[in-house]
């Protein structure tokens, strides 16, 4: 990655290369591993259904994003040492390319849409307990939000200004509809972004509600565990969505007047690239470990339940 080498590999090089296949190999494993554990339910639930879909999309980001960013970051690569220099690396995207990031940037927003439905079904589940929402209508719901994305993805794509950026490694579009810069960053993001922040705070309510409750049931107790593994998701999102809020006002500034090459780079990198490849195993990392702490309750109740009917059949003579 010319940013930071000198014609050939450096230590950050190597570093953020192994990272992120780091993150592609555990996203991998783990996903699958989620996707066929909830296939293997009896009854696919609302909830069930949610967390599949967010487990077959981290699994596709890790297929297409963080090795294809890995083999990028590892090309040998004359230095970049000005801005000038690092616009003259990005050029006019191909067709494959096109077609590689139209699939990025559906996949890089769609876990937004996925958990902030999550939110609104464990909210639901609270305050209406007998309400059932049907798997249908939330999986209608979750098409028309990834077909407004993939329409503005393509809109992206298909526009004449659609580029490979070399300092992100996959295409952009500065001009969606002819429109400015910052304006095409809010087309992408604002929908998610926005649907993120609302779920978050309702997943915040939803926990404090139940904390709030003295007397707690096993049920109670595990609805609690799946809104604080919805909220940490949410979190994980947030973490994404806070750089996306910038991006609209961090564009007017990088192509002004010395600007330094490190926030023309570094911040675009971190955004596109680096927090979406992370989130795809940090995602499946959430959920395994609320998983093994359930499966832990679970049995620790047990045990105490068949402790205490075998103390009592002992007092009974049996």
């Amino acid at each position: 990655m010319g940013f930071f080498s000198g014609g050939g590999w450096s230590f950050p090089d190597t570093i953020i290369a192994t990272l992120l296949f780091v993150c592609a190999v555990v996203a991998i494993i783990l996903n699958v591993l989620i996707i066929r554990s909830n296939f293997s339910k009896a009854k696919i639930t609302a909830p069930t259904f949610l967390f599949i879909c967010l487990a077959t999309n981290d699994l596709v980001t890790a297929l297409v994003l963080p090795i294809y960013v890995g083999v990028k970051v590892l090309e040998v690569e004359e230095p970049v040492k000005t801005v000038e220099q690092a616009k003259e690396r990005s050029h006019p995207a191909t067709t494959a390319e096109k077609v590689h990031g139209t699939l990025v940037w559906v996949v890089i927003y769609t876990p937004c849409f996925i958990t902030g439905l999550m939110t609104v079904v464990r909210y639901l589940s609270k305050a209406k307990p007998f309400y059932r929402i049907p798997i249908s209508r939330l999986a209608g719901v979750l098409i028309l939000l990834i077909f407004y994305q993939i329409a503005v993805c393509i809109a992206q794509a298909v526009g004449s200004e659609a580029k490979w950026l070399w300092e992100i490694k996959v295409l952009f579009n500065p001009a969606i509809f002819g429109l400015p810069e910052w304006a095409s960053f809010v087309l992408l993001a604002f929908f998610a972004v926005s649907i993120i922040i609302v779920s978050m705070f309702m997943s915040i309510r939803l926990v404090m509600l139940l904390q709030e409750t003295t007397v707690q049931t096993t049920q109670q107790r595990y609805s609690r565990r799946v809104s604080q593994k919805i909220l940490i998701l949410n979190f994980g999102s947030i973490i994404f969505s806070v750089p996306n809020l910038c991006g609209p006002f961090m564009s007017r500034y990088r192509h002004g007047d010395d600007v330094p090459l490190w926030f023309y780079c570094i911040p675009g990198f971190v955004i596109v690239s680096f927090l979406p490849s992370f989130l795809s195993a940090f995602n499946p990392i959430i959920y395994v470990i609320f998983s093994y702490k359930g499966l832990k309750n679970a049995n620790a109740i047990t045990s105490m339940i068949f402790s205490k009917q075998t103390r009592q059949q002992n007092s009974s003579g049996i």
